[in-house]
């Protein structure tokens, strides 16, 4: 198969469950001997990756001159309505020759800026200002116009949950969209820990209202109470980003517990996992969060918020945990849980790596994409 990824970043150069899902996709794919080629952001273009523009508006408008070198392609991998300039362009060439498109959504730009509206944490309401909800509820607007035509512009649909598949295309979507779940590669046979210090809790991901990370010094706080020697460790975002956070574990005297360990790539992560005993995840709005899938792969059990495509990986009290949205008194009641028992946290972590490797790993995904891809292309599976 001969593929052409368009994908709005890509990592090293910036980090995200969409840029990491075309990575491995793509990776997997050359592996595989096929012919896979990335178009994306950034200032150095290397083998099999082509960075057009160091911005994404630059990119948005540079993608439609590639509608040319598409046509060699069989199959056009989009992802969401920022592609939809070379889509608009292969839409108005000659139909023989022209590549068949694929689009893949990962989250509802609705529910994204849903998670930015004033919410209340034990008796605090925590993001007051309405600007920024504001701000992203017309970028929503912009994303549901460009994701409509995009849906109408491409021969195939999927997205990466099927809640993610009902929030972008209704509650039939599910029905009208392939749902091709996250893959991660194994984790490398050795993996260094370079002196890291082991934690009880881990927090991986950015900062925002969003992720809820204000409700980490009241998880923190809750689970010292029974359990002074508690270390939180927090990866993703900075004390500078998030001073907000860092004021809250201030006031309640929890700074000394909190190791911040910066800003790292998902290479970088598997020692930090394997160095905690549970993982948290208070997000309000998620498609399918890299983090959870890095850890369940890890054997590490999470506590998640019960919203998004967090359910259709974490089966409560099987595999993990999930709470309700801005509840950090449960979250941390189900830290204590294993904290206390370190048989539950091994069995939860057992459980988690088994639904890992059942479910979430990327010789699955390339193998469903290779589906997608030869059914597009009328071109049969090889024997």
């Amino acid at each position: 198969m001969k593929v052409l990824h368009f994908v709005p970043y890509f990592p090293p150069e910036r980090l995200g469950g969409v840029g990491e899902c075309v990575a491995g996709l793509h990776e997997a794919l050359r592996a595989a001997g096929h012919t896979s080629v990335v178009v994306t952001t950034g200032k150095r273009s290397d083998d099999g990756v082509e960075r057009i523009s160091e911005h994404p508006f630059g990119w948005f408008l540079k993608t439609a001159a590639w509608a040319r070198r598409a046509r060699g392609f069989d199959v056009v991998h989009c992802q969401a309505g920022e592609s939809l300039p070379v889509q608009l362009a292969l839409a108005l060439t000659p139909r023989r020759g022209r590549p068949k498109v694929l689009t893949t959504f990962h989250v509802d730009w609705t529910g994204i800026a849903a998670a930015h509206r004033p919410y209340v944490i034990e008796g605090r309401t925590f993001a007051r200002s309405f600007k920024p909800f504001v701000y992203r509820t017309l970028v929503a607007r912009i994303h549901l116009l460009l994701d409509g035509l995009a849906i109408r512009l491409s021969d195939a649909v999927n997205t990466i949950s099927l809640q993610s598949a009902r929030d972008v295309l209704g509650p039939d979507g599910p029905e009208r969209a392939h749902v091709v779940y996250y893959g991660l590669d194994d984790l490398p046979e050795a993996a260094h820990d370079d002196g890291i210090e082991p934690v009880d809790i881990l927090y991986a991901g950015s900062g925002g209202h969003r992720k809820r990370v204000v409700a980490l010094p009241y998880v923190l706080e809750r689970v010292c109470r029974e359990r002074p020697e508690t270390r939180l460790r927090i990866l993703g975002f900075t004390p500078e980003s998030e001073g907000e956070v860092v004021e809250l574990f201030r006031r309640r005297g929890l700074l000394d517990r909190v190791d911040f360990a910066g800003v790292l790539t998902s290479k970088e992560l598997p020692p930090y996992y394997a160095k905690a005993r549970v993982l948290v995840v208070p997000s309000a709005y998620e498609g399918l969060p890299f983090v959870l899938l890095e850890a369940m792969r890890s054997g590490l059990p999470a506590v998640a918020t019960r919203v998004s495509g967090h359910p259709e990986a974490v089966v409560d009290a099987e595999n993990g945990f999930l709470v309700d949205l801005d509840r950090p008194d449960e979250i941390a009641e189900r830290c204590l849980r294993v904290l206390r028992d370190p048989a539950l946290g091994a069995r939860l972590g057992a459980a988690a790596r088994r639904t890992f490797e059942e479910r979430f790993r990327l010789e699955r995904q390339t193998a469903e994409y290779l589906d997608l891809y030869r059914g597009l292309a009328d071109e049969p599976a090889p024997p």
